[in-house]
């Protein structure tokens, strides 16, 4: 069941990165979504080892989601910075 919430999370988060990247509209934070996605295919690509050797992959999940919140507030506070300079400037 945690496994299902998590990976619902996931989704949201990524969801939730495409539209503030797609809103600030400056690759500049390219490379943190890319980051994420790595974690992500890794996390997929891992599933079948930790089925095989059954073990859980709730820790995963956990570093994933974890990672995701980080590059979302990174472009909520770019994309607060980039308003903030509209304004001033």
């Amino acid at each position: 069941m945690l496994f299902i919430v998590l990976t619902i999370v996931v989704f949201v988060e990524m969801g939730l990165m495409l539209y503030l990247y797609k809103k600030l509209g400056d690759p500049e934070h390219r490379w943190l979504i890319h980051v994420f996605f790595s974690f992500f295919v890794a996390g997929v690509l891992a599933i079948p080892v930790e089925k095989y050797y059954n073990v859980t992959s709730h820790m995963w999940e956990l570093l994933v989601v974890s990672i995701g919140f980080v590059v979302i507030v990174s472009l909520v506070a770019r994309l607060r910075e980039k308003k903030r300079e509209l304004v001033v400037g």
